[in-house]
């Protein structure tokens, strides 16, 4: 690859709104999750761990949504004015719809699309690995196990069969599965306690009962659109983080003592540092504990006060409503507002964009019109192909004064426009959205005004 081309192609990524579209997703994502971050921090002695997992879930969700609000939000931002955009605006080329015979648009694409489906790859791996997990294990032989999970299942209301196995293969609990929810127990559980029994139990139908595995999936996908941004995998790893925290305090909100909960997950740590087999579940299974996490989790359910079981839960709706309409608002203004355009570069790309109309066809104004008086003025768009024909079936009228009255005269006569062959750096390309508008008036000293070619 020579350096013209190398030049080439640096100039047609640099001029291609797709870049521009990169960069304003790229800054409004870091946004979001900055605004997200700062507010978990400053709020983090004071809300409960099951609302900093909903910011964290509102935060992915928001990156989600970021892309589709501004379809929302275009009609009540924009100017309900057609021609003031026409008349009281400079409209300059819109580099993205520049279409170069050196087209590198499947490069950019692949840049971006390439980590995507390697990521949903590794995701694909991470399920077919379950499932092979899955066929291996065996049913939890411990009638015990089985009353305490009916027992469990029934208090948290949770309608859905799940299905309890053991494995000689896992070092801590897991649990994983939306319609056929499992849990899987080491085989080291038959000799536990009672009570860490029940709250390793609890703990997983928690989970499950909260969709986290799911919602963890969710997240995941999101991530993998937004890879570019490090800030997402940063939150990523804190937002599982934050599911077992939030599952921590569900458990001790429904009863269970801060004391053997913390005391229990300090038994499957120390089975897990005795134990010889160091296969890990994969991160697609909801794990009940990681060595990571522990000495924190730990802390935080004999010190956090939200695990200490103050009136919380009351105010868990307002805190839910407050966080979905800050969201909205906040989402509302990224969509509203454009922070990296297309046209940042127009006054060098017109420089380099040549373009000139040869053969200008003056509209032949209509007798009908000339017999009733009627002036009036007619705006069109259409397409330069890169031969300097203009495309005839992209004529179209934008805008028009009195609607429908000179609309043929003017389509006919853009269709005979003739333009020069336009290029960008003696590279032709064709230009798209080429606007005219034309202006008809009675007088005789007045014939219709064409307006130079605009860009948008």
């Amino acid at each position: 690859m020579d350096s013209n081309i190398i030049y080439d192609a640096f100039n047609s990524l640099s001029d291609s709104s797709s870049v521009a579209w990169s960069l304003d997703a790229f800054i409004k994502s870091t946004i979001i999750l900055g605004v997200f971050t700062l507010s978990k921090a400053a709020l983090r002695k004071h809300i409960s761990f099951q609302t900093q997992y909903l910011l964290s879930f509102l935060a992915f969700m928001s990156l989600a949504v970021l892309p589709f609000s501004q379809v929302f939000v275009d009609p009540f931002f924009v100017t309900n004015g057609k021609t003031s955009s026409i008349f009281e605006l400079n409209a300059f080329a819109d580099n993205s719809a520049l279409v170069s015979d050196n087209n590198w648009k499947p490069f950019v694409l692949g840049i971006y699309f390439v980590p995507i489906v390697l990521l949903l790859t590794y995701l694909s791996s991470a399920l077919l690995q379950l499932h092979k997990l899955k066929k291996k294990l065996r049913p939890c032989t411990d009638v015990n196990s089985h009353k305490v999970l009916a027992k469990l299942q029934s208090q948290a209301g949770l309608s859905r069969k799940v299905r309890l196995y053991t494995s000689h293969n896992l070092e801590t609990p897991i649990s994983f599965g939306l319609l056929s929810p499992a849990i899987v127990l080491p085989v080291s559980s038959s000799n536990w306690h009672q009570k860490t029994l029940d709250n390793v139990l609890l703990h997983e139908l928690t989970h499950i009962r909260r969709l986290d595995w799911i919602a963890l999936f969710i997240v995941y996908v999101i991530a993998c659109v937004y890879w570019m941004n490090p800030m997402t995998w940063i939150m990523l790893k804190k937002f599982r983080i934050d599911t077992e925290s939030a599952c921590d305090e569900s458990v001790l909100m429904s009863g269970q003592d801060s004391g053997n909960y913390a005391e229990s997950l300090l038994t499957i740590a120390r089975e897990t540092l005795r134990s010889t087999k160091r296969i890990r579940p994969h991160w697609a299974s909801q794990a009940a504990l990681e060595r990571s996490t522990l000495k924190n989790r730990v802390i935080q359910i004999m010190e956090h006060p939200t695990m200490k079981k103050n009136n919380y839960k009351s105010n868990a709706r307002k805190a839910t409503a407050s966080a979905i309409l800050c969201t909205a608002a906040l989402l509302t203004a990224l969509a509203s507002s454009v922070l990296v355009s297309a046209q940042s570069n127009d006054a060098q790309s017109n420089k380099r964009l040549d373009i000139i109309p040869l053969n200008q066809i003056t509209p032949l104004y209509p007798s009908s019109a000339a017999n009733e008086k009627i002036e009036g003025w007619v705006h069109v768009s259409f397409t330069v192909l890169n031969n300097g024909d203009v495309d005839t079936d992209s004529v179209k009228v934008m805008d028009a004064e009195p609607a429908g009255i000179f609309d043929s005269s003017a389509i006919a006569a853009a269709r005979q426009f003739k333009f020069s062959k336009p290029t960008i750096d003696m590279v032709p390309v064709s230009v798209p959205n080429v606007q005219y508008v034309f202006r008809y008036h009675l007088a005789q000293d007045s014939k219709p005004d064409i307006r130079q070619p605009s860009f948008r």
